[in-house]
């Protein structure tokens, strides 16, 4: 019952970054576009989480988290950095 309960998560996750794919598709300006996508980096991270309770290797699925939030925030300060910075 509680893996059925965790693969529901998984898919509404799943439909929740395909949302947000055709939303960032949709949006017109840069800055709604760069929301969505901080948005689906913060939805990955918890789908990974999850499918780390699903197969039962939560401490491997929690680095493999925590080293892609840190590459993505550090990802990001680029992006903010190259398409909102000062102009000169």
């Amino acid at each position: 019952m509680l893996n059925n309960l965790w693969i529901l998560v998984l898919v509404g996750l799943v439909i929740i970054l395909i949302a947000m794919s055709v939303l960032m598709v949709i949006r017109k300006s840069k800055a709604e576009k760069l929301n969505c996508v901080f948005a689906m980096n913060t939805v990955t991270v918890l789908l990974i989480l999850t499918l780390g309770f699903v197969r039962g290797r939560v401490d491997l699925f929690i680095v493999i988290a925590l080293i892609y939030s840190v590459l993505i925030s550090a990802t990001s300060v680029i992006l903010l950095k190259k398409t909102g910075g000062r102009k000169k």
